[in-house]
């Protein structure tokens, strides 16, 4: 059996290079997999007489239209009436969910869970055992700071 051998310094240097873009890219997974949770069970949006807090209609909103309008107390025109107390025009959709969509919905919530678990644990792991941990520690930094100062700038 003659099996060929990978090349042990390349398999290194992709080691290296996925934990550099896992340690940028771990901040927008997490939140990701936080915002798309919430919007499976439709907390970002008002419906009936269900209204959402703020910051989830923002966090609603930056992930699905990269917006934080809310930040400056216009409300989105999709999610219906501001804090006003009028009745939602759109019906409440949560009670036609079939036994079917819901068992989905909790699939997929436990999905984005055991991501936000596992972008957590890759974080601590990386840090914890990897070289390089300042450049590290810098691109988690920057997948934080980085998208945060975008959204922030764009709603000033």
């Amino acid at each position: 059996m003659n099996q060929k051998r990978p090349n042990v310094l390349l398999l290194a240097k992709l080691r290296q290079l996925h934990s550099y873009f896992a340690m940028f890219a771990a901040p927008s997974i997490i939140f990701f997999c936080l915002t798309g949770a919430l919007q499976l069970f439709s907390f970002h949006e008002a419906h009936g007489t269900y209204r959402p807090p703020a910051v989830l209609e923002a966090l609603g909103r930056l992930h699905k239209d990269q917006d934080l309008a809310v930040l400056h107390g216009a409300r989105p025109s999709h999610n219906g009436p501001s804090a006003a107390g009028h009745a939602d025009s759109r019906p409440d959709k949560t009670a036609r969910w079939t036994i079917w969509q819901i068992l989905l919905k909790v699939i997929f919530a436990f999905a984005a869970i055991a991501a936000m678990v596992s972008a957590g644990l890759g974080i601590w792991v990386g840090l914890s055992f990897g070289p390089r941990r300042k450049l590290l520690i810098y691109m988690l930094v920057a997948g934080t700071a980085v998208p945060a100062l975008l959204a922030i700038a764009g709603a000033v």
